[in-house]
């Protein structure tokens, strides 16, 4: 995102859950990195920040492919965790999405951004980690194994 951000000059508009941010140091990286990024709690602000929260997981690329799911786009996702996403290029399917996300943009606030760059091996980190290749070679095999491509 931020080569394609910083090189091709491509807008990238996040909105992230308050909690997990803080928690992942995912604000303070957007922020840094001067994406238009905000924060949001869930539905209820004054809430118990461990059931309010902003779940989503959708993207739309380029105004026309929506990516929705339960996958969480992160390492510990990708090798943990059973997941998925679902794309679909349906232009009304992507209208709606860009509209419920410039809601949630609306409700959110921008996050400070840090004056130094956000350290390495800080707990965000894992959510940038590449995919463990050992294990993806194991699962690779055990799905050929079973005839499963």
């Amino acid at each position: 995102l931020l080569r394609a951000k910083n090189e091709r000059n491509v807008h990238v508009q996040v909105v992230l859950d308050s909690s997990q941010a803080k928690l992942m140091k995912l604000d303070d990286w957007f922020s840094y990195n001067d994406f238009d990024v905000k924060v949001v709690a869930g539905p209820d602000d004054f809430g118990n920040v461990m059931f309010e929260k902003n779940h989503n997981k959708f993207m739309v690329i380029d105004g026309a492919l929506s990516a929705m799911g339960s996958y969480n786009y992160s390492a510990n996702a990708e090798n943990n965790n059973f997941e998925n996403v679902s794309f679909d290029d349906d232009p009304a399917l992507a209208a709606f999405f860009v509209a419920y996300v410039q809601v949630l943009y609306d409700l959110g606030w921008k996050p400070f951004k840090p004056k130094t760059p956000p350290a390495r091996g800080r707990a965000g980190a894992e959510f940038f980690a590449a995919p463990l290749s050992a294990q993806m070679s194991e699962r690779h095999a055990q799905a050929e194994a079973l005839n499963f491509e």
